[in-house]
């Protein structure tokens, strides 16, 4: 997990996880992104935008 935050992430989830808690916290995400007037967020192979 410290790797993770070492390289740019500002989040990480551990399994298990509740599907209501990730969905909320990727929208705090793009909210967050959304202000920073970024287009497309990327997660992996996944795109938020």
């Amino acid at each position: 997990m410290l790797k993770a935050f070492d390289i740019g992430a500002d989040d990480y989830v551990v399994k298990p996880f509740s599907i209501k808690v990730l969905l909320k916290r990727m929208e705090v995400v793009l909210k967050r992104k959304s202000n920073e007037n970024v287009f497309c967020v990327r997660a992996g192979h996944l795109a938020f935008g």
